[in-house]
């Protein structure tokens, strides 16, 4: 559900909609649940299809809100649609399309990030197929500019990502699928002893290559800031409570 709070003529005004996205209305019609949460298996699965990089889930889109171009964007947890919504009214105005370009069979992570000096929006998407993960880039005018390939070592779990002024930061945290339970369609998380960080080299329409940093084993949900201080770039997050 989306909550609005706006301000007009010396007063407050609060709306609140729900995000009308495809499970959403299907499940209206069939008067009940036909997907699992998060944390429920998919054999709860009442259809053969679904949304997320798990898959088989319903297309909550409930994580995030930012706005591109005048426009709300709404997010799934894991990889799904973007769904676009009147930030004053709360009504959903269909999916983000890009121009016929939008990555649907992988989707948008769950934390886009716009870039209010340039207009572009940055994103990566994760999936259990290689190359596990892609970043990519829609420009001011609503195209997609750039979308290249992040190849990991296997699939993993992020979350989040962060930028600054000339670089886009992705993470290899150690929190990946056990492949030899993803054999038997089985979703197990586990953790090992590295961690990466990886920033294109170039944000736009170039094709920088992506550079990779080593760093002590962690896992940070969320990142609330990122700057270059001279030859460095900083990261603030948070760590899971």
């Amino acid at each position: 559900m989306m909550h609005i709070v706006g301000f007009r003529d010396g007063k407050a005004f609060y709306r609140n909609r729900f995000v009308r996205t495809d499970g959403f209305l299907e499940e209206n019609e069939a008067g009940g649940p036909l997907w699992p949460g998060l944390a429920e298996p998919i054999e709860f699965a009442k259809r053969d299809y679904g949304w997320g990089a798990r898959t088989l889930m319903k297309d909550a889109s409930s994580t995030d809100v930012i706005v591109h171009r005048g426009t709300a964007l709404s997010s799934h947890y894991q990889c799904g649609d973007l769904y676009r919504i009147d930030p004053y009214s709360g009504a959903t105005l269909g999916k983000a399309d890009w121009r016929g370009s939008f990555p649907s069979d992988w989707g948008v992570s769950a934390h886009p990030k716009v870039d209010d000096k340039t207009g572009e929006l940055l994103f990566f998407n994760y999936s259990k197929q290689a190359p596990y993960m892609h970043f990519g880039v829609v420009d001011a005018d609503d195209q997609l500019v750039r979308f290249v390939d992040v190849p990991l070592p296997g699939p993993r779990l992020p979350h989040d990502m962060a930028f600054t002024e000339n670089y886009a930061i992705l993470n290899d945290f150690p929190l990946f699928w056990e492949p030899e339970y993803l054999e038997r369609n089985l979703h197990v998380a586990d953790s090992t002893a590295t961690c990466r960080r990886g920033s294109p080299s170039s944000r736009g329409r170039g094709s920088g290559e992506i550079q990779w940093f080593e760093a002590d084993p962690t896992y940070v949900l969320h990142f609330t800031n990122a700057y270059e201080d001279g030859d460095e770039i900083v990261l603030d997050g948070l760590l899971p409570g």
